[in-house]
This record gives C-alpha cells, structure tokens and sequence, in this order.
C-alpha cells in the first residue's frame, strides 16, 4: 500500500524562501502548495481496518494526533513531507511512538 511520489516543485520553492522571503518566493511556494500532495504523519489510537481498495477505514470515535514540532521560542510547526523518499528517510532516524506516548507532549 505504498504510494510513491516526489514534489521537486515544492521542494524547490522551499529552497527559495530559505534563501529570502520575498513576495516571488512566497507566491512561488503558495502556488506549488496549492498543487500538490503533501504527506502527514498521524498516529492514531486504534489500528484501522483496510478495505478492498488497500483504503484505511477508521472506525467513528478515532482519536487522531497530529506531531507538532517546537522551536526554541515555543512555536509549532506541523511535521509534513514532499516525498515518501523523505518521509522513509527522518522516520528511520526517528523511534516510533504511540498514541499515548504523544498525548503526553500535548
């Protein structure tokens, strides 16, 4: 059930706003974020059934946590990736948590 894709666009509009954020650098990212899928890592606290269309199907009262990242200066950031290539890369230098677990950083 993997899904492989690659936003080089995003990525390269991501490489422009590190270099400055200027109006044709924001613009540049806003439209490729438009256009795109992005993948975001969720944890959940009950395992999903899978469908005959390889489809998770969650059952009602789900409760869903999305990781947040914070700076020193206690700002959040949501986690999301431009690739699968990416997203296998940072969870393999991560360890893997659990619902639970998460709900404790809340």
């Amino acid at each position: 059930m993997e899904n492989e894709f690659y936003n080089e666009h995003v990525k390269k509009a991501l490489e422009n706003i590190s270099k400055g954020k200027t109006n044709e650098s924001l613009g540049q990212l806003a439209a490729s974020l438009y256009a795109t899928s992005l993948l975001i890592p969720v944890i959940w606290d009950k395992a999903p059934k899978v469908n005959k269309e390889e489809q998770y199907v969650f059952e009602p009262n789900t409760r869903f946590q999305f990781p947040l990242v914070r700076n020193e200066q206690k700002n959040s950031f949501l986690i999301l990736f431009t690739s699968m290539e990416e997203y296998k890369k940072t969870m393999n230098e991560c360890n893997n948590i659990t619902y639970k677990d998460a709900m404790k950083y809340r």
